[in-house]
């Protein structure tokens, strides 16, 4: 069984190990894009003409914040209709999320210790047997320190690529994908004057809707277990030191298997 699961763990991440680095970079940079917004300017005016049509006032990116949603969700291939819309890179973002998954539970089947002192060994990171024992035990290591937090990103990410998923996803966390979607359709055919005065959240489409009292729609759930929303400033810490790991695993894992597949012949 570990025999086959490193196997997959092994060819899924030389096939998907780029895009996951990409995505994981990307994600770490905007773990904390609330907190820059929050320290940015306001602008009067604009906050003042959103009021004055009944619209919620949304502030734009930092461009760097901006550059990075898309390339953690789209992979800068952005769709005509960014909510709904899908575009190969969407179709792509999900499908590597998916593969994440799998990679990591065949990472945990396949360094899982059998008995207390594999367990200290995997728990840490040799430093005086060279470069590339470093690297082994540095993937290892950091990837069994951040495989929850990694499997809770990657599991939630693809609601944001698939409909299909984010039904489930939604089923799962106690809620009704289709209840949400009606109640933004109504609530967009509202007159302008007429539109909630709650601060709107959104479904997987991007429509706007007002959670029943008291109960957090499972799309908000969703979008803090993939972001460390739930567990204040410390757990986005934690998310983002995830994040940076994550993206490093694969090229740590390109380098392993570059060393196994061309060993250095010995001098004659």
């Amino acid at each position: 069984m570990r025999k086959i699961c490193l196997k997959i763990h092994r060819w899924l991440g030389l096939v998907l190990g780029m895009f996951l680095s990409i995505i994981c970079f990307s994600g770490a940079a905007i773990v904390f894009q609330d907190e820059i917004k929050a320290m940015m300017p306001h602008n009067e005016v604009a906050e003042q003409e959103a009021a004055a049509r009944g619209d919620f006032y949304r502030q734009p990116d930092p461009a760097f914040i901006d550059v990075s949603k898309k390339l953690h969700r789209y992979l800068l291939d952005v769709p005509e209709e960014p909510h709904e819309g899908m575009s190969a890179g969407r179709y792509v973002v999900g499908t590597v999320a998916i593969g994440m998954t799998l990679i990591l539970l065949t990472g945990i089947v396949s360094w899982w210790p059998r008995n207390r002192k594999m367990l200290k060994n995997r728990l840490t990171i040799k430093t005086s047997k060279g470069f590339r024992r470093f690297v082994y035990d540095s993937h290892v290591t950091l990837g069994i320190y951040a495989v929850l937090f990694l499997l809770l990103m990657s599991m939630t990410g693809p609601s944001w690529s698939f409909h299909w998923y984010r039904q489930g996803a939604m089923t799962v966390l106690g809620g009704d994908v289709h209840d949400m979607e009606h109640h933004g359709k109504v609530a967009q055919m509202k007159p302008e004057g007429q539109r909630p005065s709650l601060s709107p959240l959104q479904n997987g489409q991007g429509q706007h809707f007002a959670p029943p009292s008291g109960k957090k729609p499972p799309q908000a759930l969703l979008m803090e277990l993939h972001t460390g929303k739930w567990g204040g400033l410390v757990m986005k810490i934690l998310y983002f030191l995830a994040a940076i790991v994550g993206g490093c695993l694969p090229l740590s894992g390109y380098y392993m298997w570059w060393k196994r597949t061309h060993p250095v012949k010995s001098r004659q």
